[in-house]
């Protein structure tokens, strides 16, 4: 095909998808990747377009900055051999979109066409087929790792990877078609390449670190169901149950830009080797009629929260409670289950004047405080996308001490007499302000979301404490046990 057939569909496609209004996203659009080193993360991906190594040092003394190897990659020309692969050039300075376009039929699904290419006609689809091979071109990253030996132990050596975009664009693709058959002229085309990313190189992890730090490699796939909610994603992307998804849609702006919304996020509940079942807990349910697309985001199965806590009565309690949980499971119909780590303080109303005395007769009001430290169990049952109720039990340990610090005075209407309370400890004459106890809490709290990852959360539950019987005249003037109210904030990590 002449250079003037290329420019001619080259347009045509762009007056047809701006009449037609389709949306075409890079979901579909396998990347292609250049390394320095063999990486079998890469060389055995089904998903990357593996497009060889380059000679490149990737032993250091120390880190190097990413924008210092990416000048010089830009000065060793490395974009322009990217290019030069992506359009098999051979020694003769022949070029060929053959292999592009074989691609580009490859990245195109059955499943994918049905989404994507719903009542479009043959020659759209066609010339659809000419864009893919555009895409394929812009679409290209070089992975460069770096080794730095250990100070310590020469021997043993950290990894670290570096990311970086073949800025391969629509003047430079113009470039190439307009120079088809020149050769000397196509030969002066430059092809920057751009930092993008980087992190520690660890084997297991690599493409999914890479995958969250560079969007091009995160894992996606449409939705193709919504009953069950199911994507094409599987297993062998890397995909696992509990991972968390976020589902995107795609719009168009006044300008006729179009850009990527989301919808919700969802967690996977079940992951085969054909696809993805996944679950909404935040935001609108996903459409497969318009063409939503499912992101892995992270795999982070933990949250945290902060109330102010209320215990209504004569003898009011104030405090506030942090609570971390890790979600162990989550089930097909979105229920989770939660392990619970608790952090309590808590301060009793102080006690009303004329009910102690220190021993210089003066009036004391001392308060009563707990501090209790407590782990746990929750069933979450999620809720319509928008909230989860929770049912949970916890049981630890709590300290219950007094601000004052002086022996107290009071009136013992057992013998109806005065009576002195002393935290002197017999055996070793060391003052004890407070005591030691078992609490266990249980009750129910409800999260809704206001901008996932943030949810507002209420809770309630029953406390049951231990007592000791040195704080008997004190505790006796309290209600230990009780229902106490929380309010605060959840956070999504």
């Amino acid at each position: 095909m002449n250079k003037l057939s290329f420019i001619l569909i080259f347009f045509a496609f762009s007056l047809c998808m701006q009449a037609q209004k389709i949306a075409f996203d890079a979901k579909y659009i396998k990347v292609g990747v250049v390394t320095n080193i063999s990486l079998p993360q890469i060389e055995n991906n089904a998903n990357i377009r593996n497009l060889g190594q380059i000679n490149y040092q990737n032993i250091y003394e120390k880190k190097v900055d990413g924008n210092i190897i990416a000048d010089k990659l830009n000065q060793e020309k490395v974009g322009k051999i990217v290019l030069d692969r992506l359009l098999k050039r051979d020694s003769h300075g022949h070029l060929d979109m053959n292999g592009l376009y074989e691609e580009a039929l490859k990245n195109t699904t059955l499943q994918e066409t049905e989404v994507a290419m719903q009542d479009i006609s043959a020659e759209t689809k066609d010339v659809l087929k000419k864009e893919i091979s555009y895409q394929l071109l812009k679409n290209n990253y070089i992975i460069i790792i770096q080794e730095i030996p250990k100070k310590k132990d020469p021997q043993k050596s950290k990894w670290y990877w570096q990311a970086f975009h073949v800025d391969i664009d629509d003047r430079i693709i113009q470039q190439v078609f307009l120079n088809w058959e020149n050769p000397a002229i196509y030969d002066e085309i430059n092809v920057p390449v751009s930092f993008v990313g980087e992190g520690r190189y660890y084997t297991d992890s690599f493409m999914f670190d890479l995958g969250k730090k560079v969007p091009a490699f995160a894992i996606r796939g449409s939705v193709f169901s919504r009953h069950p909610f199911l994507a094409y994603t599987t297993a062998q992307q890397g995909v696992k149950k509990g991972d968390r998804f976020f589902i995107y849609r795609f719009k168009e702006n006044r300008k006729g830009e179009i850009y990527s919304k989301k919808v919700c996020a969802a967690r996977a509940t079940e992951v085969t080797s054909k696809h993805t079942r996944l679950y909404t807990v935040s935001g609108k349910y996903a459409s497969k009629k318009r063409g939503d697309v499912a992101v892995q985001k992270d795999r982070h199965n933990t949250s945290l929260s902060f109330m102010g806590q209320y215990s209504a009565g004569n003898d009011s309690r104030i405090g506030g409670r942090l609570l971390f949980d890790y979600m162990t499971h989550f089930s097909k119909r979105g229920i989770a289950q939660y392990v619970l780590v608790g952090l309590d303080y808590n301060r009793y109303k102080k006690e009303p004047e004329g009910v102690w005395w220190n021993e210089n007769g003066q009036v004391a009001q001392s308060a009563l405080n707990d501090v209790n430290f407590s782990l746990g169990y929750g069933l979450g049952f999620n809720l319509l996308g928008r909230m989860e109720i929770m049912p949970y039990a916890m049981a630890g340990y709590q300290r219950t001490f007094l601000t004052g610090r002086e022996s107290l005075i009071y009136w013992d209407s057992n013998s109806d007499d005065w009576a002195t309370l002393d935290f002197t400890d017999s055996k070793t004459g060391k003052k004890h302000y407070g005591y030691d106890a078992f609490i266990a809490h249980a009750g129910v709290r409800l999260s809704v979301n206001i901008w996932y990852p943030l949810q507002l959360m209420i809770a309630a539950d029953y406390n049951y404490t231990t007592e000791d019987n040195r704080f008997k005249p004190i505790t006796n003037r309290h209600e230990m046990n009780r229902i106490n109210l929380y309010a605060g904030f959840r956070l999504h990590l």
